[in-house]
């Protein structure tokens, strides 16, 4: 799933949106900072809640220091 992220903001928030090409593309704020992968840590945490699977279940795939993140679901 392709994830866009924006850190350091005021809250934790979890949004879809659908660029009209038929592509969705999944947005993330979290309110940690993109400092030593906290951002990152933030936005695991985040998916695993809203998912409801566990942490390990989502492996970064591309992206560790872009905003623009591509996440794989495994089992």
């Amino acid at each position: 799933m392709e994830v866009r992220v924006t850190a350091g903001v005021a809250s934790n928030r979890l949004w879809v949106e659908n660029a009209g090409t038929g592509r969705v593309k999944i947005k993330i704020s979290v309110t940690a900072i993109a400092e030593k992968f906290k951002a990152n840590a933030a936005v695991l945490a985040l998916l695993s809640k809203k998912f409801g699977r566990p942490k390990g279940n989502f492996r970064l795939v591309r992206g560790k220091t872009s905003k623009n993140k591509l996440y794989e679901i495994v089992e």
